[in-house]
């Protein structure tokens, strides 16, 4: 059952009075001082390694890129090629190969030959089902910037044909952000459609999807993070940064630059010395051991910057293993550069509020903890987790032992329950 709203004012003041009577230490996370950003020889030597790899499943005869059955995300891999083909550096054999060139061209022309006239692709799963007609941002995305790379260098043939179709889905954007709430998807649209402004000097899309941006930032939450029902979305506003970095890159908005330093502090504050993310907060997601490596929006500031070296650090094991070859190209083309502040966890005792004390931090190593006064109203939506765990507790060496996050399978969070508990369980995946 949810909190009352006895429960939930006893909590907000508790939250309060520790937050009060704790010497709070986040003004450590301004300073810089916790390394600098980007780590660009391992990123390069990452995108580099991914080259021949991306190429073995190439298909010359015919454009596509993957195994059978073909699906539209299969092209993707023209993004990083492009990237590879464009970065001038010595370390870099694939600057200008004629190899990449052309599978960048054919593969593009792929995406152009299976879309439909009003601008969408069949949405195939590897499967076999066929989910109908997709309008996909992801394919906007990632064929406008990767236009935005290669045109000038694209074969006149190839070109018309990129440009055919570019314009034919882009030019529908304009409507679907008008109508859209905040959303992840809508917002990769308007980055979409931003490039595609700049590409062909179009000055309207530039302008509906700064719009759209600025929508966006106003949504956010004075603590950092975007809600999609009550309370913060802590795994879901990761992708928000994103495409907001990239759009930043293009267009200098100091309005986004804003957004990506709030954002930056309220996840480098939710994460564990693991890389784990905090979850007794999270109105969407259980607690899973994962490490989400953050994107270019966090790369502009020096709390985000401390984020993604600490998460690139756990995630690849001190720099041991390739970063993934889309971040890596990312960060490459489009991410700021600076010191980074240093980790909360590290200082001698930390305790934050998030928000106007709705939650708290506090670390003294190797215990931290997190405290969740967040509620909301039951929602029938699958995705919309009743708020009933609201602590966490995590220790360096034994991980997560309270707490995991919310659920609408947590009888023993419940204030009271009906029947058998162990009749709710979680089935993984």
């Amino acid at each position: 059952m949810r909190s009352s709203q006895i429960e939930k004012s006893l909590l907000k003041r508790g939250l309060m009075f520790m937050s009060l009577c704790t010497l709070l230490s986040s003004t450590a996370l301004a300073e810089g001082t916790g390394g600098s950003w980007p780590p660009r020889p391992y990123l390069l030597r990452s995108l580099v390694a991914a080259v021949p790899k991306l190429l073995e499943s190439y298909h010359p005869e015919t454009g596509k890129f993957g195994t059978e059955p073909w699906v539209y995300q299969d092209q993707m891999s023209i993004y990083v090629l492009a990237a590879a083909w464009s970065l001038k550096d010595p370390d870099n054999p694939h600057y200008h190969a004629p190899k990449l060139l052309e599978a960048i061209a054919k593969g593009g022309e792929v995406w152009f030959e299976q879309q439909n006239e009003d601008g969408t692709w069949r949405l195939l799963r590897k499967n076999g089902d066929d989910w109908g007609k997709f309008r996909s941002s992801y394919v906007e995305s990632h064929w406008i910037v990767t236009y935005h790379l290669m045109s000038d260098a694209l074969p006149e043939a190839s070109r018309r044909k990129w440009e055919t179709g570019l314009r034919r889905c882009l030019k529908h954007v304009p409507d679907i952000l008008a109508k859209a709430s905040v959303h992840n998807q809508p917002l990769r649209h308007a980055l979409a459609l931003y490039v595609g402004g700049v590409c062909f000097k179009n000055d309207e899309w530039k302008r509906a999807a700064t719009a759209y941006m600025a929508k966006t930032a106003a949504a956010q939450d004075p603590a950092g993070f975007w809600s999609e029902h009550s309370g913060p979305a802590v795994a879901y506003s990761m992708a928000y940064p994103w495409f907001l970095g990239i759009y930043y890159h293009f267009s200098h908005d100091a309005t986004v630059l804003e957004a990506l330093r709030k954002a930056s502090s309220f996840h480098l504050l939710t994460r564990w010395p693991d890389g784990s993310m905090v979850a007794c907060m999270d109105e969407r997601t259980l607690y899973t051991k994962s490490v989400r490596l953050g994107d270019v929006g966090f790369s502009f500031c020096p709390e985000g910057r401390a984020l993604l070296l600490a998460q690139l650090d756990q995630k690849t094991h001190a720099l041991k293993q390739d970063a993934p070859a889309e971040y890596a190209a990312n960060m490459l083309l489009f991410g700021g550069k600076g010191q980074a502040a240093d980790l909360p966890e590290t200082g001698p005792g930390t305790v934050v509020a998030i928000g106007a004390s709705e939650a708290l931090i506090a670390h003294r190593q190797p215990w931290h903890w997190a405290f969740s006064g967040y509620t909301c109203e039951l929602s029938k939506s699958r995705w919309m987790q009743d708020r009933q765990n609201l602590v966490d507790v995590f220790h360096d060496k034994l991980g997560l032992v309270a707490g995991g996050g919310n659920t609408k399978l947590q009888p023993y969070w419940s204030t009271f329950t009906v029947g058998d508990p162990a009749q709710l369980r979680i089935t993984p995946g």
